[in-house]
């Protein structure tokens, strides 16, 4: 039968249903009419509708697998689409190995008035459908394309299947009709899972073994009856693939004997296993689901939130070392807050013996130019700071504008190779600052006592603009003070 959902509109929306009538299966039978009388007098009135409609209805088309009956001709473009629909077809007898000669006839109803016609006498669902399959006459009606919820192709597909099911088994439930006609038709979208992932966990499922000759009494609870059908059907092919082959291979069998198959029996030879038994596996196969999909969910919404979270990061960091607080020296002399420039070599305790620390890095262009500058300007009295570069490059001009905050002009500082300190003697420590000095430091003619402190390179940050490089900058310096500060005093205290 035709789409539906839990939507209180005029017709439902959603997943299809077939209507049966015919009395050989359980599962074609349909809610009795309170009256015999009325029942009959409704079927009567539906055949004899029916009877007028095949002989006024043209035949318009005739396909490998479909008879199309309509009251005009069919335009190019639902030509193409019934053609695109017979391919479909094809896939799945190929799929399913079982082929059938005989063509389902399907009636095109041309305006809303003769499709509720074709409805009196049902069950009030088929009203509301977009399609029915008729098990008394063997006929496929679907309502003007226009009213229709979902594509008309896997409408039609849908339809088809309970046709192609109807040809092959005996007493085949419910669930399992339409299981194969919302699966394999393609109704089955991502928000059926989440809405089944809902449901679950609200404690709502449907009993499939309950349901194997009848629909659910409530319209709401329809689309979690097409759901569940369909994960069944999911559940005998792709969680017993070696099951499911052997069931449409013993199907098989019997259909090039000209014979129809008994569902149950050709389900519990493949199977090995009862139908309530299966319906009790599966059930708890479903309830494993529920947690599988919540695990996906939780996942799929940290994956949502991790870029919002290194971005937060990200500014949250740049907020951080804006508000930074410039380095100051205690009791600053005169010079610092009359913003005058310092002799290079101030120191302000006089000068005294003082030993001699060479640092390195690899362009002498930041961090060691700076160290030099800071340490000769806090720790004069004790240290005097050379800087030297493995592969010198120039001074940054950033580092020189940080330095200038604070008090510090190295404008006339320029870059130096370490090769020209190779030959002292009076060296007392080198100090590595980047891992590439570390690694490549080179031997001086003196054995000096060496030592590494990894500071943060700024100089990638060189071309950002002002806003940007300079807090980049002065958390290098920061670094300085905070790392390599203290660790002079401590040595130079030993």
């Amino acid at each position: 039968m035709a789409p539906f959902s839990n939507n209180p509109e005029p017709r439902l929306k959603g997943l299809h249903m077939t209507l049966f009538s015919k009395t050989p299966s359980p599962h074609h039978t349909s809610t009795p009419a309170p009256f015999p009388f009325v029942q009959k007098s409704f079927f009567l009135v539906f055949l004899l509708f029916s009877l007028n409609l095949f002989s006024t209805i043209p035949l318009q088309l005739k396909t490998n697998n479909l008879v199309i009956y309509a009251a005009k001709p069919l335009s190019p473009n639902l030509q193409n689409a019934l053609g695109t629909l017979d391919n479909r077809i094809d896939d799945l007898q190929m799929k399913l190995g079982i082929y059938i000669d005989e063509k389902a006839p399907i009636f095109l109803i041309q305006d809303h008035k003769s499709y509720q016609a074709l409805t009196l006498g049902k069950d009030k669902i088929v009203e509301f459908s977009d399609a029915f399959y008729s098990g008394a006459e063997q006929r496929i009606y679907i309502r003007p394309q226009g009213e229709l919820s979902d594509g008309y192709q896997k409408t039609l597909l849908h339809e088809y299947i309970h046709w192609y099911l109807e040809k092959i088994f005996t007493g085949a439930p419910l669930w399992f009709h339409e299981g194969m006609a919302t699966h394999f038709s393609g109704q089955m979208g991502f928000e059926r899972y989440l809405f089944f992932l809902q449901q679950s966990f609200l404690g709502r499922s449907s009993d499939l073994f309950r349901l194997s000759s009848s629909y659910p009494q409530n319209r709401e609870d329809m689309q979690l009856f097409y759901l569940s059908s369909s994960m069944a059907v999911r559940y005998m092919s792709d969680k017993r693939p070696d099951q499911w082959k052997l069931f449409w291979d013993i199907v098989s069998y019997h259909h090039r004997g000209k014979q129809q198959s008994s569902f149950s029996d050709c389900f519990v030879q493949a199977y090995n296993s009862s139908m309530f038994d299966f319906h009790k596996q599966f059930a708890h196969y479903t309830k494993s689901l529920r947690y599988q999909y919540l695990f996906w969910g939780f996942n799929a919404m940290l994956a949502m939130l991790l870029p919002l979270i290194l971005i937060w990061g990200f500014h949250n960091r740049r907020k951080r070392i804006a508000a930074m607080q410039d380095i100051e020296t205690e009791n600053p002399p005169d010079w610092i807050s009359n913003h005058s420039t310092p002799p290079l070599n101030y120191c302000v305790s006089g000068e005294t013996m003082r030993k001699k620390v060479l640092i390195l890095c690899t362009g002498n262009s930041c961090r060691s130019i700076m160290a030099e500058a800071l340490i000769n300007h806090l720790l004069c009295d004790k240290w005097e700071a050379y800087s030297a570069g493995v592969n010198p490059s120039s001074v940054n001009p950033r580092a020189i504008s940080v330095l200038k905050e604070i008090g510090i002009d190295i404008s006339s500082y320029h870059s130096k190779s370490v090769s020209e300190f190779l030959p002292r003697t009076d060296l007392d420590l080198v100090i590595t600052v980047c891992d590439h000095a570390h690694e490549t430091c080179p031997v001086f003619l003196k054995p000096v006592p060496q030592e590494h402190i990894s500071i943060t390179d700024p100089a990638p940050w060189t071309n950002e603009p002002d806003e940007t490089a300079l807090p980049m900058f002065r958390e290098t310096l920061q670094q300085i003070k905070e790392l390599v500060i203290p660790f002079l005093q401590n040595y130079s205290d030993n």
